[in-house]
């Protein structure tokens, strides 16, 4: 009964809409563990009363967006794992009831590529305490087994309106965390004026990441509604103001992406595509004339105190700064780089293994995370070795081209999508964070093999 009341066109937008109301208050009010708690009960009905995962899927990333606020948190969420105990009664009870039909896709080769390359990592050089702590077997079954497992699941649960529901999901993922970004600024308005620089936000590139994923999808829409490319935009600019320097490079290189995709692949219609040509130069050209103005906020003290004569900055202290900005003193993704290559050096076959402890003169994680290396190539040839190269490698490779063998309008959106956490991936942890990040690659490929897609 209650799925057919999901068949209505637009209850799953109300259902969405209301939970991101929710989530907008539980930021507000700044109940955030409390909100993760009533999220996870609903995600667990959702389990229970529908077949389609959607349903389940919309409180779980509505989540992962608001609790990125609890930082260094595991003590504290630690004391509701009592609670894991009903949901997994509810997934079993899910598993029984609507009965799961296997439908293996392009995508799994790949996904069990991978599985191997994580399981083996680091042979022959980790330790036995780092490679069976509960840290590392847990992140090497889901990086490796689990998404096997959530994929066979996902595809036998998706249906010709699940690629529809996830487009409006990730929009909504996408305004949660622009509504974060905006109320941080909102409560911290006289710190921002006084200090004239973005203000740090400890959240910044996990709701970065989030609004990369988020960005393409407004564009989707926007073939029918053409306001919805101005939140393509919103989102970029939160990207920016989230003080995540990844963000901002790689979510300026996304932007030009999507825009480039949407103009010259998607849309057939002349006077659309010169409306997104001129909105682009539009773009371009209000970015560089604030781009003095972007620089003061990113600057020393030496620059902002010429804040009242912008003309007078020239063009080499903007890239002076700019290149400061990004590629800091003692920056440690390039000590990372380093490190990667001292550790396929020193086990190329497997690399040191997703367990592997010895670097955290690189990165010191808090409790509960991965020793990363925050950065995708240097994880993969550093953990991974020679085999993780060719793991990730094919499934790179396949991915692009189950994509390619069915281009459709929300195929590029969802392969955009997956673009954005790609290189959000190349400066922080990305896809080797499981859930959510990992989940949402898996999701989107599983949605991409699937033919009713070829005409949406």
């Amino acid at each position: 009964m209650l799925d057919k009341l999901l068949k209505k066109s637009h209850f799953y937008t109300a259902f969405v809409i209301l939970l991101l109301i929710l989530a907008m208050i539980i930021s507000v009010t700044n109940f955030q563990v409390a909100g993760a708690v009533i999220f996870g009960v609903i995600a667990a009905l959702s389990l229970v009363l529908f077949s389609d995962l959607t349903m389940f899927l919309a409180p779980t990333l509505l989540l992962s967006v608001f609790v990125t606020e609890c930082y260094d948190s595991y003590s504290t969420f630690i004391k509701f794992i009592p609670l894991a105990i009903p949901l997994a009664g509810a997934i079993i009870f899910h598993l029984v009831k609507y009965k799961i039909k296997i439908k293996p896709g392009k995508s799994l080769p790949g996904l069990i590529a991978v599985a191997i390359a994580v399981t083996l990592g680091g042979i022959g050089t980790i330790s036995a305490s780092d490679y069976f702590s509960p840290k590392s077997l847990f992140y090497m079954f889901m990086l490796g087994g689990g998404m096997i497992l959530l994929y066979l699941l996902f595809t036998a649960r998706f249906n010709s309106e699940s690629g529809i529901r996830i487009a409006i999901l990730m929009y909504a993922v996408g305004i949660l965390a622009s509504f974060m970004i905006c109320l941080f600024y909102a409560r911290n308005w006289e710190a921002f004026k006084a200090s004239y620089r973005f203000l740090a936000y400890q959240p910044s590139n996990n709701l970065s990441t989030f609004l990369m994923l988020a960005m393409p999808f407004p564009m989707f829409f926007a073939r029918t509604r053409h306001v919805d490319v101005i939140a393509t935009l919103f989102m970029y600019v939160c990207t920016a103001l989230s003080s995540s320097r990844a963000g901002l490079l790689m979510g300026s290189v996304e932007i030009i992406v999507i825009f480039v995709a949407y103009t010259f692949f998607y849309e057939k219609k002349i006077a659309k595509k010169l409306f997104y040509i001129t909105l682009f130069v539009v773009g371009v050209c209000a970015f560089l004339k604030l781009l003095p103005h972007l620089v003061i906020k990113l600057s020393s003290r030496s620059l902002v105190s010429m804040k009242n004569n912008i003309d007078s900055i020239t063009l080499e202290q903007c890239l002076e700064t700019l290149k400061k900005y990004f590629i800091s003193p003692n920056e440690p993704r390039m000590r990372a780089i380093k490190q990667g290559i001292e550790d396929f050096i020193s086990n190329p076959i497997f690399g040191t293994g997703i367990g592997y402890t010895g670097n955290t003169h690189v990165y010191s994680p808090v409790s509960g995370a991965m020793n990363w290396y925050h950065l995708w190539t240097a994880q993969i040839f550093g953990g991974l070795g020679i085999v993780g190269i060719l793991a990730y490698g094919y499934q790179l490779i396949a991915r692009v081209k189950i994509y390619l063998q069915n281009r459709s309008p929300l195929n590029m959106t969802l392969f955009m999508s997956y673009i954005g956490l790609w290189l959000m991936s190349q400066l922080n942890p990305g896809e080797f964070c499981p859930i959510p990040y990992a989940m949402m690659a898996v999701i989107y490929f599983a949605v991409m093999e699937r033919k009713e897609n070829e005409d949406t």
